[in-house]
């Protein structure tokens, strides 16, 4: 019986319904306790866990008990350890959107020796994939880029379109802000390319609104317009909060662009208000959106920008993202505070950001 209602708990997932899903998967969870299989359970925990993680914003804390029940089931379990290297894979992933990359270094160095000796690519794709998420959003986007090209290949290789996808959407990231937007812009539609081809439309957003950016930094302005707001209109009916705001970050930037600058103000806001709107958000996320409302404050609302940048700076140092740590102090910097540059180039110094390091030469000597 617990068994019969893991297989429905998936297929609703994988059908789109993952109220109905996580559910069923919540009764499969106690029939597989009740039935002191543990490999079963494991194996429920951890797709509830993820189905928490991944499915619905808002419930990262409960994804991550059932993730650790989980692990603890596995570990039971002689022979899993395959499964308990994915579950660790996931809880490092909710811990690298939290901004808690040592925790996330030491779930992946674990997870990484067991998948070594598995020889599971498809699992070894996947940790990559999170390694380089943690290396991104640390501000390391030249070894990011490095793993995550690795992750897609293997992933590709493995037939596992997905994860390809996913990790070819997390490249692009890394390729833009590292200054090579060429490679960022095709990375983005190899992800929008499959996630199209198997209608996988709960990550599509993400590479629409980063190909947006990458169009918006070629200075294709309406071609970026018209996938920042199909990247929008998704989300918003997908009611996920990163993708609202990701996207809701490059409309403003086009609307900055076009002289539009009440209306670049009223879609930032609403970008930070949406991408902020529950508790277990994307930090990485969420400060992209904010040092956007500065670059926006900065052209039309200046009086208001040493109090996003004292509040980015303040948030970045919480979710330890030094990336944007660096681009507060560099506003800051900019704004009259002098003491605010010389962290500023400590901290621009291990970030791959060309363009923050030119902000950064330009009030003083540059990054050595």
């Amino acid at each position: 019986m617990p068994g019969r209602y893991f297989v429905l708990g998936r297929a609703a997932l994988d059908a789109g319904s993952a109220d109905a899903g996580i559910e069923t998967l919540r009764r499969a969870a106690e029939e597989a306790e009740r039935a002191e299989d543990p490999l079963l359970s494991a194996d429920v925990l951890r797709t509830l866990g993820s189905a928490l993680v991944h499915s619905v914003r808002g419930f990262d804390g409960e994804g991550a008990v059932m993730l650790h029940r989980a692990l603890a089931a596995a570990s039971s379990a002689r022979g899993q350890q395959s499964l308990a290297t994915d579950i660790l894979r996931e809880l490092a992933f909710v811990d690298v959107q939290a901004g808690r990359h040592a925790s996330a270094t030491r779930s992946l160095k674990e997870a990484s020796s067991a998948a070594e000796a598995a020889g599971d690519p498809a699992l070894s794709a996947g940790l990559l994939a999170v390694r380089g998420m943690n290396e991104a959003d640390l501000g390391r986007h030249d070894a990011a880029a490095q793993v995550l090209a690795q992750s897609a290949e293997i992933a590709r290789s493995a037939g596992r379109s997905r994860q390809e996808a996913w990790s070819a959407g997390v490249l692009a990231r890394s390729l833009l802000l590292s200054g090579q937007g060429q490679g960022a812009r095709a990375a983005a539609e190899r992800s929008i390319g499959i996630c199209e081809r198997d209608r996988w439309n709960a990550f599509l957003p993400w590479p629409q609104a980063l190909r947006a950016h990458c169009l918006s930094a070629d200075g294709q302005w309406d071609e970026a317009r018209d996938d920042a707001e199909q990247a929008f209109a998704l989300a918003c009916q997908l009611g996920d909060p990163c993708w609202e705001g990701m996207a809701g970050r490059a409309m403003a930037l086009v609307a900055l662009h076009d002289g539009q600058g009440a209306t670049a103000v009223d879609w930032i806001v609403d970008a930070r208000r949406r991408c902020d709107r529950v508790p277990d958000r994307d930090v990485w996320v969420s400060g992209f959106v904010a040092l956007a409302h500065l670059e926006i404050a900065a052209a039309e609302q200046p009086e208001m920008v040493t109090t996003l940048a004292c509040r980015l700076y303040r948030d970045a140092v919480r979710a330890d993202l030094p990336e944007f740590i660096a681009w507060a102090l560099v506003y800051l910097a900019e704004g009259g505070d002098p003491a605010s540059l010389p962290l500023a180039r400590t901290v621009a110094r291990d970030v791959s950001n060309p363009s923050l390091h030119a902000r950064v030469a330009a009030l003083g000597p540059g990054i050595r």
